[in-house]
């Protein structure tokens, strides 16, 4: 009888575990040029794991599907962020030397004249995916 109750419970913890926390929405996040050093890219990524990343200064483009561990740290992120209720821009779009990220999530549209401008939650997004684009 015990055997049986951890068992479904361990079935219980995985099907939780595996569960996506967003659903068929296209998580697409560009990162324009600056002034000085700033990542210039652009990131689409499915919410099955699939990704395209396209280096913007040297145009070349990469595909694949995320590690488990990307996935689960990007499932966090996205989780903190309520999109419905995002401003639509962020930062002072008349300072020309920060960069401009755009951050589309489904119907959302997120402008963003520097990377500190946002609030948290989406200052973590755009670290994490610096972070992905630096190391591909």
């Amino acid at each position: 009888m015990i055997t049986m109750k951890f068992f479904i419970f361990f079935i219980f913890l995985l099907t939780q575990h595996c569960q996506s926390t967003w659903t068929n929405q296209v998580l697409l996040i560009e990162s324009g040029i600056c002034l000085g050093n700033c990542p210039v890219y652009s990131l689409k990524m499915e919410s099955n794991g699939r990704f395209v990343l396209t280096h913007l200064n040297n145009k070349t483009t990469k595909q694949g599907k995320l590690s488990r561990k990307d996935k689960d740290e990007l499932d966090e992120i996205l989780s903190l962020i309520d999109f419905s209720n995002a401003k639509k821009q962020y930062g002072n779009p008349l300072i020309r030397d920060f960069p401009k990220i755009s951050i589309s999530y489904g119907n959302v549209l997120i402008n963003l004249i520097g990377r500190q401008s946002a609030p948290e939650p989406i200052q973590k997004l755009i670290k994490w995916a610096d972070d992905f684009h630096n190391k591909n």
